[in-house]
């Protein structure tokens, strides 16, 4: 535990001393990357090989303001864009592809846009989605993408007044549509018009100033011993929100995770500690809080053919993902394996209840009290759990 807290009290100062935040992009979360990469290859006592991956992120602002009207049986109408969400008919999706001024077909999607099957007949059209469901937005953008869908209009569900306005979110890195967020009141009228007409037209266009790409980087470290076709991953995210400087999200599990490492780094160089047959990997992912992105590199990079065979996909039999484990109002969270999306794998959803109930059966030999936790592919683990 002291360990843990020394670890904390050090994210804390670097984001104090850089904005308060160690958000991707900033000094704060460069500092926190080093950090976790200098511990390792410090106070490893050699039992441990680390490497950082580097990949890039999109530097871009919207350029003017978006545009966006309909036109159906001969009558064409604008919505208003402001950038005060209570006041506006439409904002841009974060990550949006640029589009110039464009005429496209709308069509609506099935349900909420959480299957493949909700897409039917959407190709080259753009296509009206209202949010919710059990996918998040980035998952529906990546099944549009899919089907060659041709622009993304989200509208908010209206459930809440809170939920009004236009939702704020992001797609993800490698997103190649143009993307809006609509008013519950302006995609209630799009949908409206859509079962009272024929054909609705939209015309869009978006702009973007686009500044290049900037680094970001995942560290990992893995034991030099056990057998590397069967590694047991450990995961936690670095990176902060920009708005704050993220002790529990996710300070907390960098902290844990980089105590486990270097813990199992002493044990594994005392000559009487047996070593598990198992190579056991850490990573801290870079980029969870804009859409996993250092963990979809991750995988990406371990299916790729030219992967050495030791850094391989299918070599991993378990990912354990440590995220936010410190709060002053606490529960003891249980991933629920047995509520995986529909459409992840057999093999995938089976090993997640058996961790599941590793967990529970845990908790409960000690008398605590814990309870499941959304297993919906929200936080790192999701890019291995839909690689299957």
């Amino acid at each position: 535990m002291e360990d843990l807290l020394i670890h904390l009290k050090q994210f804390e100062g670097f984001a104090r001393e850089n904005g308060n935040t160690r958000a991707i992009g900033t000094a704060g979360f460069a500092q926190t990357v080093n950090y976790i990469e200098n511990q390792l290859k410090t106070n490893s006592y050699n039992q441990l090989h680390v490497i950082r991956e580097t990949f890039p992120i999109q530097n871009f602002s919207i350029k003017g303001d978006p545009v966006l009207s309909w036109s159906s049986n001969g009558k064409t109408e604008n919505f208003t864009y402001s950038t005060n969400l209570s006041r506006t008919d439409f904002t841009y999706a974060n990550y949006t592809a640029a589009i110039k001024l464009t005429i496209y077909e709308l069509v609506q999607v099935k349900n909420y846009g959480c299957n493949k099957d909700d897409y039917a007949n959407t190709t080259g059209k753009a296509v009206l989605i209202m949010a919710g469901g059990t996918c998040t937005f980035a998952e529906k953008g990546e099944h549009a993408a899919k089907e060659n869908v041709a622009a993304l209009l989200f509208y908010n569900h209206g459930s809440t007044t809170s939920s009004l306005a236009p939702a704020t979110f992001r797609l993800r890195q490698a997103n190649t549509l143009p993307a809006l967020s609509l008013s519950y009141a302006a995609g209630r009228s799009l949908f409206n018009l859509l079962n009272s007409s024929n054909s609705v037209n939209v015309t869009l266009e978006i702009q973007r100033e686009n500044y290049g790409t900037f680094n970001v980087h995942n560290i990992c470290a893995h034991t030099v011993d056990g057998n590397s076709t069967e590694t047991i991953m450990v995961g936690s995210h670095s990176d902060s929100v920009p708005a704050g400087p993220g002790i529990n999200d996710n300070g907390s599990g960098s902290a844990a995770n980089l105590v486990l490492a270097l813990n199992l780094a002493r044990l594994y160089s005392s000559k009487n500690y047996p070593k598990y047959p198992y190579r056991i990997r850490f990573c801290w992912w870079g980029g969870e809080e804009i859409g996993l992105t250092g963990a979809i590199y991750h995988v990406e990079q371990a299916k790729n053919s030219s992967t050495p065979d030791d850094l391989k996909l299918f070599n991993n039999l378990i990912n354990l993902n440590y995220d936010m484990l410190g709060s002053p109002n606490y529960i003891f969270g249980i991933y629920n394996g047995s509520s995986a999306k529909a459409g992840t794998s057999p093999k995938a959803i089976n090993g997640s209840i058996r961790v599941s109930e590793a967990f529970r059966n845990w908790f409960n030999s000690q008398n605590l009290p814990w309870d499941y936790t959304d297993f919906s592919g929200r936080s790192d683990y999701g890019p291995f759990l839909a690689a299957g």
